[in-house]
């Protein structure tokens, strides 16, 4: 009798168990077959087991990748350009393209730069301020530099945006999708006996980010005059990819913090350079030696930022949702250019740290050059 009773018992719960295990498996396969239309693959887990975070890098393939807008100029970059002499090569060679020209009796050149408005709405945009926000404590904790991380606003750039504004509390970062510089050459030349005025230009695809100081510099009788920077404008573009547009305020936010260093070294080198110059300073033949002075200090200011958010994002990148193919083309830096510094500057910090590797930069504005 205690058998039967056993048997029944047994009987009764398999029953009862085996609808709550197949409710059980079909969730599963609902929340696989889920994940299989929305990215691919089928990743099995129960409904009451919360979904993989979204990461960075899936917020902005969503948000921001695709979020081009309307083309624009703004006057503040218009100006007088001197070219070099293979951009002057290469805009004559293209006007040749456009017409037989038979001479060309003058030539003026302007710089300008075309931008690509940022298209989202209010909501992604503070989204991606508070994300930027955050990275931008992150990494100056990370150089162990808390006490230095800028306030920043994050606004849309525009035509009718005021560059001139005072910066007050926050500094104040422009927003873009894309930009590009673009170089004009307008050529009055003759064609078949007429005079006539040409206009070629060439373009390029700027920096995903940028900040833009300005040196006020007077030549005087005793020598070179530096006057104080006027602000600093930052520019982000975001539609480069998802590395760029989450370091890119990181880097700006770092030159801004430390412009002090390159800016304090310019202006040292300017003076004792004008005061071994004199009255010849004057002299346009000198104006290279003042140009190299720039170059050298911008270069080691690229080398020490970028080598710390180099390291920061191989140690933050995968949590991020970066794969290893984008850390690599994003670290992968060349010996030339503006960036040449960059891996002197990785070998240097590997060596010490990030934290004693920032405070050698504040102390000797030439540490990466030694």
């Amino acid at each position: 009798m205690g058998r039967k009773n056993r048997e029944k018992r047994q009987t009764q719960e398999l029953q009862k168990a085996q609808p709550v295990s197949r409710r059980k498996l079909l969730g599963w396969l609902a929340a696989g077959i889920g994940a299989a239309a929305a990215g691919g693959g089928i990743l099995l887990y129960s409904p009451s087991e919360n979904p993989p975070p979204e990461t960075y890098a899936d917020w902005y393939r969503k948000h921001l990748a695709g979020a081009k807008g309307e083309e624009f100029y703004h006057p503040y970059f218009k100006k007088p350009y001197a070219p070099t002499p293979q951009e002057t090569a290469e805009l004559y060679s293209r006007l040749q393209e456009v017409l037989s020209i038979s001479a060309v009796t003058g030539v003026t050149f302007t710089q300008d730069r075309k931008f690509i408005a940022l298209h989202v709405d209010e909501a992604v945009l503070n989204d991606y301020a508070a994300k930027e926000t955050k990275a931008i404590a992150e990494l100056f904790a990370y150089a162990g530099i808390p006490e230095r991380a800028p306030k920043v606003l994050f606004k849309r750039f525009a035509p009718n945006t005021d560059l001139e504004a005072a910066v007050n509390a926050a500094v104040p970062v422009h927003l873009t999708w894309q930009n590009e510089e673009k170089i004009t050459a307008d050529y009055q030349a003759v064609q078949d006996g007429e005079r006539k005025s040409i206009k070629v230009d060439r373009t390029r695809p700027q920096f995903s980010g940028e900040t833009l100081t300005e040196f006020k510099v007077d030549p005087s009788p005793s020598g070179i005059v530096v006057r104080d920077p006027v602000p600093s404008k930052i520019f982000v573009s975001v539609g480069h990819n998802a590395v760029h547009s989450y370091t890119s305020p990181l880097a700006e936010a770092m030159h801004y913090a430390v412009k002090d260093v390159p800016l304090g070294a310019i202006r040292d080198k300017f003076i004792d350079l004008g005061n071994r110059l004199g009255a010849q300073a004057r002299d346009g033949k000198y104006r290279p030696q003042f140009e190299k002075i720039i170059a050298e200090q911008v270069w080691a200011d690229e080398g020490v930022v970028h080598a710390i958010l180099d390291s920061f994002v191989e140690e933050r990148g995968p949590a991020l949702g970066f794969t290893a193919q984008e850390i690599v083309a994003y670290v992968d830096h060349s010996s030339v250019g503006r960036l040449k510094y960059v891996p002197r500057g990785r070998e240097k910090l590997k060596s010490i740290g990030p934290a004693k590797f920032i405070q050698c930069y504040l102390q000797n504005p030439d540490f990466i050059l030694q």
